[in-house]
């Protein structure tokens, strides 16, 4: 550790995705996670590693509502330190910080038997009865329901960076930028139409596949008996994606987010004045987002309650949504102190963006460095920010492809 961090009480680390595999420092690296403190002045350390779909979330307990028939909103007792969270058709998922998976509800398919052998997990995806699993070293794991081979993972399928789970398909998100189906195919949804590439993320529908290019537009394809393949014109600057069983949901730059497809139910018409959004889940016919000041928005159907926010979840750092129920991370309380908490560093593109919790009243200023020397330390853009004790998002622009390793700090301006 670099000399400048003697005396620091506590240290975190985030990490995140690229597509690169770790290398044997930047493993060891993430071993470390911790938070650090140094009088007024907060540090982030961020480490660049393998592609990690939502391992950026502080870590927390699940919280889920809504249908709960077959156990599927009723959390296993203990269960902490969940860094991802996904919902299946009647069933959920949660992955750990240690890289473990747990699964409860509906287990008909053996849904909820998580191999014994599996471990090493980054990133977690749910599927009607079926679930898929990434390593950390880029193989897909699947189990559960398995009649149109949704769980039989291809031959020699390696290299990937995100899965996900339809109906009865599923995807993967190669780190090459292109995107291999399998399962159910009656409507060509396992397959990606011709050219399809630079691809930063994928969703699934029920009989329907999505993907989100790194220049922020979305190309859909599959069944569309309620348009929800055919993409809005126009429709760009989009950072993440999320798909319920006939509708989808795009989350733009500007915190904005944009709806299509199926609507018996409302789940595509967006509250309005609905802003500041940082996340999107999408069940069968229910939609959610969750904000920059932690809270959870949800709309379209709510026959079960599913989107009914428990009263005083607040503080989320993580969304799933099933096919009748919603899942969260309710984040662990604030740390103790007058200082900023740290919710999040996530990958939107070749931009870093930094979500952290201000106190009302304090001044703040986001500065870099690229070698944590001293002296090397500037200012992000947007000079000095506001305590407002809400969350806040500072982006560094184009920041992974200028540099292999980031360090900030976050100080409280006198």
């Amino acid at each position: 550790m670099p000399h400048d961090t003697c005396g620091f009480e506590r240290v975190m680390m985030y990490w995140i995705p690229i597509s690169a595999a770790p290398t044997a420092y930047e493993r060891f690296a993430r071993l470390a996670e911790r938070t650090w403190r140094y009088g007024k002045l907060w540090l982030i350390w961020v480490v660049i590693w393998h592609p990690v779909a939502g391992r950026g979330a502080e870590a927390g307990a699940a919280a889920c509502w809504g249908d709960n028939t077959y156990g599927q909103a009723q959390v296993p007792a203990g269960l902490t330190n969940v860094v991802m969270v996904a919902g299946g058709g009647s069933h959920s998922l949660a992955l750990k910080r240690d890289g473990k998976v747990v699964a409860w509800g509906w287990n008909l398919y053996g849904q909820t038997n998580v191999p014994a052998s599996l471990s090493s997990v980054a990133a977690i995806a749910a599927g009607g009865g079926h679930n898929l699993a990434l390593g950390s070293n880029g193989i897909v794991t699947a189990w559960g329901y398995n009649i149109e081979k949704q769980a039989t993972v291809p031959s020699g399928l390696s290299g990937v960076k995100a899965i996900a789970g339809g109906k009865n398909h599923s995807l993967a998100l190669k780190s090459n930028g292109t995107v291999t189906g399998w399962g159910y195919n009656y409507y060509g949804q396992t397959i990606a139409p011709a050219g399809l590439s630079g691809v930063a993320a994928i969703a699934a529908g029920a009989n329907h596949s999505v993907a989100l290019r790194s220049n922020g537009t979305v190309v859909a394809w599959g069944a569309n008996f309620y348009n929800q393949t055919n993409v809005p014109a126009g429709l760009g600057n989009v950072v993440a994606i999320a798909s319920g069983a006939y509708h989808v949901l795009a989350l733009r730059s500007d915190g904005t987010t944009v709806g299509w497809g199926h609507n018996n139910y409302g789940q595509t018409n967006v509250p309005p004045g609905l802003s500041q959004v940082v996340a999107v889940a999408a069940g069968m016919y229910h939609s959610l987002a969750f904000k920059a000041d932690g809270t959870v928005v949800g709309w379209g159907s709510n026959s079960d309650g599913q989107t009914t926010v428990p009263a005083g979840l607040s503080g989320t750092s993580g969304l799933g949504a099933g096919g009748m129920h919603s899942l969260a991370i309710a984040r662990p309380g604030a740390m103790a102190g007058a200082a900023p908490r740290i919710d999040s560093v996530s990958r939107i593109g070749q931009n870093l963006v930094i979500r952290f919790h201000t106190i009302a009243g304090q001044q703040y200023s986001m500065e870099c460095s690229s070698t944590f020397s001293p002296g090397s330390w500037s200012p992000l853009p947007g000079g000095t920010i506001p305590g407002t004790g809400l969350n806040t998002l500072v982006t560094d622009t184009n920041a992974l492809s200028r540099w292999s390793s980031r360090f900030y700090r976050i100080r409280r301006v006198l």
